[in-house]
């Protein structure tokens, strides 16, 4: 894992990131789009999981966040199916209508058995094996699904269900989606990486030799970004593969 090119120069951050979850809180990565999120999210649940979690995921995109409840379809839909019983008999017909496993009707859209099947669910499975909820892009999940987790972070049991949520920040703008985890979670803000870093970054995606003035100029001209570094090195300069000191960078 420390050497793999999509968490490069954040091996601290995320060993920070999972004693904070294994003291049995949640954590909130924050930072500007491209910084490097939903890599971390990445390792993070494939450590997690590695270790014998379960992990259930959701990336939500501004696009889809009109849609009510597809968080939660994200989140349960390969859980429940695959363990339908975690979920009491009482309750499936709301969380069934939800994950549109049954044509919805009124016992469905009862908001209260919604929350309390999505506790009961949480209960189940986590008193098997440690649970890890994932919440990429938490700024676009659909508020449905919002109202739902908050109901349900509130009413965990112990520290076997954690949360692990990443927010689109931009620089001065404080989190606003901290109803989400436990009480006791922690911010981590994530920041541009060092020059010798995207260096590094741009040799194992690329192959671009870190004294190469290509190398250089993306690494200038990303300010750190590691999502746009290689996308400017992919592109390539305006003249060619190699370009000149004067022209400009395309940005693919």
């Amino acid at each position: 894992m420390k050497d793999a090119p999509a968490i490069l120069g954040r091996q601290q951050t995320l060993e920070k990131c999972m004693a904070a979850l294994a003291a049995g809180g949640g954590v909130l990565v924050t930072g500007p789009a491209g910084i490097g999120k939903s890599a971390l999210l990445d390792a993070i649940g494939s450590a997690c999981a590695a270790a014998g979690q379960l992990v259930l995921r959701s990336a939500s995109s501004a696009a889809e966040s009109w849609l009510p409840y597809l968080g939660l379809y994200d989140l349960f839909s390969d859980a429940v199916a695959a363990r339908p019983e975690v979920v009491p008999y009482h309750l499936r017909p709301a969380f069934d209508g939800v994950l549109l496993r049954s044509v919805p009707d009124g016992a469905a859209t009862d908001q209260l058995a919604i929350r309390v099947a999505v506790v009961e669910a949480l209960r189940a499975l986590s008193a098997e094996r440690p649970v890890l909820l994932i919440l990429d892009d938490v700024n676009c999940l659909d508020s449905a699904t919002a109202e739902v987790l908050a109901f349900a972070v509130r009413r965990r049991q112990g520290s076997r269900v954690r949360v692990l949520a990443a927010e689109r920040l931009s620089e001065g703008q404080e989190p606003t989606w901290w109803g989400l985890l436990p009480e006791d979670a922690v911010e981590i803000a994530l920041g541009n990486l060092p020059g010798p870093v995207v260096s590094e970054l741009l040799r194992t995606r690329l192959g671009l030799r870190p004294t190469d003035k290509l190398s250089q100029r993306i690494r200038d001209a990303s300010g750190g970004e590691p999502l746009f570094a290689p996308g400017l090195g992919r592109a390539g300069p305006a003249s060619g593969a190699g370009g000149h000191a004067g022209d400009p960078l395309l940005v693919s």
